[in-house]
C-alpha cells in the first residue's frame, strides 16, 4: 500500500511546489513565443507554448501548460507538463518528470532521475473527475442552503420575537418536541403518499407538503433561538433575538455539516423544530379561540 502511494504523493508533492514557487517567484520568465527556445540564465521557465529547451541550457525547473517540451539541455530538478508531450533527446539529463494527460519519449542515452506519468482519459479518471465534481456542486449547493438557512432564522427569529418559543430549558421538553415533530412527518407522509395515488389528490399533496416546509422552517428558527439562548445565556445583558438565531443557527448548520454525524442532528434539529413550530401553532390558536369565547360571554 505504501509503494503504491509514493508515485502520488510525488507527483502531488511536485506539483503543489512548483505551483507555490511560481506564485512566490515572480521573476521566472514566461515563454511566449511558439517554439522558441528556452532563455538563458533563468532558474526556472513557465511556458504556455511548445518549448524547447536547448542542449547548451541548463534551467533548474520547468513548468509548460497545455503543449509539449523537447528537453535537449539539463533540467537539474523538476520538469512539470500538464496535457502535453515531453520527448527527452539523447545526451538530456533531467531530474524528475511529471507528465499528466500526455507522453514521455526517451531517447536512448538520456538520462533521467525519476519519472511519473498519469494518462487523464481513462474510465478510471474520468469517472473520478466526473465525483469530484459531483461532490464540489454537493458541497456548494450544501453550503448555499446553510446559508440560506441561516438567513431565514434570523428574519423569522426578529418576527417571532415576540412569541412564547415551546422549548424549555430541561431536556424532556426538547424530547417531548421531537417526538411530536416525528409524530407530525409520518402523519404527513402518510396523507400524502394516500393523496399521491389519486390525479385530483396530487396538488392537494403538493400544498401540504410546501406547509410542511414552511413548518419546518419555522421550527429551525425557534431552534436556532433556543440553541443561541443557551450559548449567550452567561452575559449580562441579554442580546436581542437576531443576535440568538445568528448564533444558534451558525452553530446548528456548522455541525449539520459534519459527515455522517451531521445527517443525524439535522435529523433531530428538524424533527425538533417541525414539533415546536407545530405545538406554537395549536397553542395560538388554542389561545385566539379562549379569548374569542370570553369576550362573546361579556355582556
Amino acid at each position: 500500500m505504501i509503494r503504491w502511494l509514493r508515485p502520488w504523493m510525488a507527483i502531488f508533492l511536485c506539483v503543489s511546489g512548483i505551483l507555490i514557487a511560481l506564485c512566490a517567484q515572480p521573476g521566472w520568465a514566461l515563454a511566449a513565443t511558439t517554439g522558441t527556445k528556452a532563455p538563458t540564465g533563468r532558474e526556472a521557465l513557465v511556458s504556455e507554448q511548445p518549448t524547447v529547451i536547448p542542449r547548451t541550457e541548463q534551467i533548474e525547473d520547468v513548468l509548460v501548460l497545455g503543449h509539449d517540451v523537447t528537453v535537449e539541455g539539463r533540467v537539474s530538478e523538476i520538469l512539470i507538463v500538464l496535457d502535453g508531450n515531453v520527448r527527452l533527446a539523447p545526451q538530456s539529463r533531467t531530474g524528475i518528470v511529471v507528465d499528466l494527460g500526455g507522453t514521455i519519449s526517451q531517447a536512448k542515452g538520456a538520462h533521467v532521475k525519476a519519472m511519473y506519468h498519469v494518462r487523464l482519459n481513462t474510465p478510471f479518471w474520468n469517472g473520478a473527475l466526473f465525483g469530484v465534481t459531483l461532490a464540489l456542486l454537493a458541497w456548494a449547493g450544501m453550503l448555499a442552503v446553510n446559508v440560506g438557512l441561516i438567513i431565514l432564522a434570523v428574519l423569522l427569529s426578529i418576527a417571532l420575537r415576540n412569541q412564547r418559543i415551546p422549548l424549555g430549558n430541561q431536556d424532556g421538553s426538547v424530547r417531548r418536541m421531537g417526538l411530536v415533530g416525528v409524530l407530525v412527518s409520518l402523519v404527513v407522509v402518510a396523507i400524502d403518499s394516500i393523496l399521491t395515488m389519486t390525479l385530483l389528490g396530487i396538488p392537494l399533496a403538493g400544498i401540504i407538503a410546501v406547509v410542511y416546509s414552511v413548518i419546518g422552517i419555522i421550527g429551525f428558527s425557534m431552534s436556532s433561538l433556543w440553541m443561541g439562548g443557551i450559548i449567550l445565556r452567561r452575559q449580562k445583558d441579554q442580546s436581542p433575538v437576531h443576535v440568538q438565531a445568528l448564533v444558534g443557527s451558525s452553530v446548528l448548520t456548522a455541525f449539520m455539516s459534519i459527515p455522517f454525524v451531521g445527517l443525524l442532528l439535522s435529523l433531530l434539529t428538524w424533527f425538533t423544530g417541525v414539533g415546536a413550530a407545530t405545538k406554537w401553532i395549536f397553542d395560538s390558536w388554542r389561545w385566539r379561540r379562549r379569548s374569542g369565547n370570553i369576550d362573546r360571554r361579556v355582556p
